[in-house]
């Protein structure tokens, strides 16, 4: 059997590693004697050995690899194509990757679908952000009203790790009561990055009351015009770049296209739900007019708030 877990949101996908080994140990292994990890620099010969080899005083054994796409070069998956059929029943070969390969899809269409399990973890929409949101607070027992999960959300932005980890902060605080307002406000910073990100979002989405209320938030929390109009516009230039690179390359992959244009592959992966919102026109429009304000405030000749209140006018 093999296991493919990937994604762009890499703690939902984590999550899943951790639940398979979890249920893993408990149904076959409870003493991990027959978990084998492959995590860095490693041959992937040695996968297969250990993959083949029969388990020590069990049913079952697994197999994890982590990143086997940064080792494999691409010439080399077809010389391990047949090696996949070779791992035995008894044996769980888990494979995690942060992102969805093509040389691993390639690599599994050979296979019987029976002996293949998917788990992908994309990244999540704003509605699905506050689904997981409410769900997560139920597993960690948090007293958490919708109107503090929205707050939360508009806070952090959709960062599923750092969400995550607020939500301990919190619950710490509230110490078994129902999480107020004001925690959030104490104990939780705002950050402006993932509220532009957000703020584009609803853009793409045509939700301009949304997206006047990120501006209003990010106001009161003490960012001032200028800063958020700069971010601003950083953000339109790389959807941009990333929009353009995408339609000149169909199909391409959103971490090479963040290689070959010098993007960071998290600030790539926080795009790539949005870039489908727009077309290549609507964004060079948008972005002139950052542009734009951005020269006229810097002259006196324009006021930055009305001016970001007019370009979501104009979506």
């Amino acid at each position: 059997m093999i296991i493919w877990v990937y994604g762009e949101d890499t703690f939902c996908s984590r999550q899943k590693l951790k639940e398979l080994i979890s249920s893993f140990k408990e149904k076959f292994d409870p003493g991990g004697l027959n978990l084998i990890f492959f995590k860095e620099k490693f041959d992937p010969d040695e996968i297969f050995q250990a993959a083949t080899a029969a388990p020590f005083m069990a049913d079952k054994k697994m197999v994890v690899v982590e990143n086997l796409t940064a080792v494999v070069k691409s010439k080399e998956w077809k010389d391990l194509s047949p090696l996949w059929k070779r791992v035995p029943e008894e044996t769980i070969l888990v494979l995690w990757e942060a992102d969805q390969s093509k040389d691993l899809d390639n690599a599994f269409k050979t296979m019987p679908k029976k002996d293949i399990f998917y788990y992908s973890h994309p990244l999540l929409s704003p509605n699905e952000i506050r689904n997981w949101l409410i769900n997560r607070a139920k597993q960690k027992q948090i007293n958490a009203s919708p109107a503090i999960i929205d707050r939360l959300i508009q806070k952090v932005g959709q960062d599923t790790w750092r969400l995550d980890s607020e939500l301990d902060k919190l619950k710490a605080r509230a110490a078994g009561n129902q999480i107020k307002p004001e925690f959030i406000d104490e104990l939780v910073d705002t950050r402006l990055e993932d509220n532009i990100f957000i703020f584009c979002d609803f853009l793409g989405q045509r939700q301009p009351k949304q997206a006047i209320e990120i501006l209003e938030k990010l106001l009161k929390s003490g960012f001032n015009e200028v800063e958020m109009l700069g971010k601003l516009t950083w953000q339109l230039k790389i959807i941009l770049k990333l929009r353009s690179y995408m339609d000149e390359q169909p199909g391409a992959n959103i971490n090479a296209a963040a290689k070959d244009l010098g993007i960071h592959p998290y600030a790539a992966k926080k795009i790539k739900n949005i870039l489908n919102k727009f077309d290549v026109q609507e964004l060079k429009k948008i972005y002139q007019q950052a542009l734009d304000l951005d020269v006229g405030f810097k002259t006196g000749k324009v006021d930055a708030r009305l001016g970001l209140e007019l370009i979501v006018s104009n979506i």
